[in-house]
């Protein structure tokens, strides 16, 4: 259907291997990034539907498959064998060839080309929205319209390779949608190292417009067409997990549109052209000798007008974009500011704690040094007493066995049977001296090992390792 969302993913997958036709409708307001679409194809399909008094919006439908005319078949095989000079395999959108699809697949068939059917399935609404700006088309025209392509596009594609892809999934991640052609249809289509780029300048948010249906039914449209649209759409969008589901919703609906006043045909009021590139010579049942000059020039003006309005509201659209995107840039700069500062507040109360907890570790260890020098000046001091006593011991002891033997000798004892001498008092005191110094070195050894032992803990401790850097800085700063 027109305005689906089928030239976007045309020149994606163009820019992934495909290859277009050699004439292409040009861009215009319309179509700003360009429609992708043979000049050739759309020649063929409007001749064939004017002839037979039809045009590409007009919704009359017909449930029953067509037979496709052999003249028609002729005409689109040339073009298939003539048209495209570039590698790759072929894409061909035109929206008027879902209305004479078994045409286009008979011609495809009697030139051996293998084809494969993708489609995209946009939201109803959004379509008939866009057409009411493009075309100046009513919403109820756009919607019936949109049915009548869906319909019969689905069901003379059927027992074909064939893939469903929703517009938004192409916004949305595009390769993915790739992905899903090279795997599920087998195309040989390759994703480059300029494609991504390319694609985006492709893929522009400012030329996306109409997003989403409405939440309720719109004022004033035909409850049944609202319906009849919305179902559809919940079909085709479960067309790639239930087919055979949505194939028979599908059915039942295509009867019941069919039943309807909109497929026998109605006076719907002219739309404007689709594209300054391409305007059909006369429009849905006037000939072309039955349009004088003046009739001829009001229209060109008329449309001239509408595509410069068109391109204004463009321009006006993609200006608001890209100053929403500077509004997004701004906030998120403020945001990163209002974090920074944030995050030096936190750093600087964070500094400021560690050099309290510096000072506090530095003064902890003042201490312990102070108090493990002291008790290392008592142990020493004690040590010293206590080699002094046992030095004086050691002599009194050597005193009075020189005295005992001298007195064994005197009273012709032998040494053996001498007694031992009753220690003198100066003796006594001497050795309870020194068990008592033995007493405090072991305790002042023991201190110091306690205070050695709380100065290694607090070296080894987490605050000790973050404040290091500021203590080597310190000593780097000393006089």
């Amino acid at each position: 259907m027109h305005r689906s969302g089928t030239s976007a993913l045309t020149r994606v997958l163009s820019l992934c291997g495909g290859a277009l036709p050699a004439r292409l409708l040009p861009p215009d307001a319309g179509n700003p990034s360009g429609y992708w679409e043979p000049l050739d194809a759309i020649a063929i399909d409007d001749a064939y539907l004017r002839a037979r008094g039809s045009s590409w919006y007009d919704t009359r439908f017909d449930p029953r498959p067509q037979p496709a005319d052999p003249a028609l078949v002729e005409r689109i095989a040339e073009f298939l064998s003539t048209g495209f000079t570039a590698p790759g395999p072929l894409l061909v959108k035109e929206p008027r060839l879902t209305l004479l699809l078994p045409a286009w697949l008979a011609a495809a068939d009697a030139l051996e080309m293998p084809v494969r059917v993708i489609h995209v399935v946009r939201d109803p609404f959004e379509v008939a929205a866009s057409l009411a700006v493009r075309n100046r088309m009513g919403t109820e025209h756009g919607l019936a319209l949109w049915l009548k392509y869906t319909l019969a596009g689905e069901r003379d594609a059927r027992g074909r390779r064939r893939l469903f892809v929703a517009y938004d999934d192409l916004f949305a991640d595009w390769s993915a949608v790739v992905a899903r052609c090279i795997g599920e249809l087998g195309l040989p289509l390759a994703i480059g190292a300029g494609t991504p780029a390319a694609v985006a300048d492709h893929l522009r948010p400012a030329l996306r417009h109409h997003r989403g249906a409405p939440d309720r039914e719109p004022a004033g449209l035909d409850p049944r067409l609202v319906a009849w649209a919305r179902r559809a759409g919940a079909a085709l969008r479960n067309a790639v997990t239930e087919p055979q589901r949505a194939r028979r919703r599908l059915d039942a609906l295509r009867a019941e549109f069919a039943a309807s006043s909109y497929a026998a045909g109605r006076a719907w009021p002219e739309p404007l052209a689709e594209s300054a590139g391409y305007e059909p010579a006369a429009p849905l049942g006037v000939a072309e000798a039955a349009l004088d000059p003046h009739t001829a020039e009001l229209n060109r003006l008329k449309y001239q007008l509408e595509k410069e309005r068109y391109e204004r509201e463009i321009a006006e659209r993609e200006t608001a974009c890209e100053l929403a995107k500077l509004r997004e840039e701004l906030a998120s700069a403020t945001a990163s500011a209002d974090r920074t500062a944030t995050i030096q507040s936190q750093f600087e109360a964070h500094l400021a704690e560690l050099r309290t907890r510096l000072a506090t570790a530095q003064a902890a260890e003042s201490d312990l040094h102070a108090v493990a020098a002291a008790l290392r000046g008592k142990a020493n001091a004690a040590s010293e007493q206590l080699y002094e006593a046992l030095r004086r011991n050691h002599a009194l002891m050597a005193e009075l066995e020189a005295s005992r033997a001298a007195g064994a000798r005197r009273n012709g004892e032998p040494p053996a049977a001498a007694a031992a001498p009753s220690p003198t008092p100066e003796l006594r005191e001497l050795r309870k001296n020194t068990v008592q110094l033995e007493r405090t070195v072991a305790q002042l050894r023991e201190q110091l090992a306690a205070r050695e032992a709380q100065l290694a803990s607090l070296q080894s401790s987490r605050s000790w390792r973050l404040t290091a850097p500021l203590r080597r800085a310190k000593r780097v700063l000393a006089p």
